[in-house]
């Protein structure tokens, strides 16, 4: 149900267009060069509800390198992150490491997240979901946390 965009298809790690890539998927906006921009252009234009939507990468991006990305694993991340936005959060991440959950949240998020009552709803939610382990990261929610060393000014918020 996320499709999706990239500002610059060639740079960086990109997990979800390796995907596309291997699973031989057609992707119009790509095949088009049509550029995330151009896509809020284009919505607007038609007065889409989606035009303002934030950002939000594809979820492939929250399984880190090496690891099999499934059907169970994409579900399970996409759970988690709707319960996190229910409770408010605005900027966060859910990544899947093989059955441990790592929660990142903005910096001034953190207090919240540390609420005794976000965290016993959340831990219970994400063991319902499959998770094993479920963890807050206490760097905060960064771009590109799961994907290989890079340099950094090549990391933007369309690759994670």
């Amino acid at each position: 149900s996320e499709m999706c965009i990239r500002d610059s298809p060639g740079a960086g790690h990109r997990p979800g267009l390796q995907a596309v890539d291997e699973l031989d998927v057609h992707s119009p906006l790509l095949a088009h060069d049509i550029a995330k921009d151009e896509v809020r252009t284009i919505a607007e234009h038609y007065d889409l509800s989606v035009a303002d939507k934030p950002s939000m990468a594809c979820l492939s991006s929250r399984i880190p390198t090496g690891l099999e990305v499934t059907d169970d694993r994409l579900t399970r991340v996409e759970q988690a992150e709707a319960l996190l936005r229910q409770w408010g959060f605005d900027q966060f991440r859910v990544r899947d490491h093989d059955g441990l959950a790592r929660i990142e949240v903005a910096p001034d998020e953190l207090d919240r997240a540390l609420e005794r009552e976000f965290v016993e709803t959340v831990r219970d939610a994400l063991s319902d979901l499959g998770f094993e382990h479920v963890t807050l990261d206490l760097h905060g929610y960064r771009t590109g946390s799961v994907s290989p060393a890079t340099d950094a000014a090549a990391t933007t918020e369309s690759d994670d």
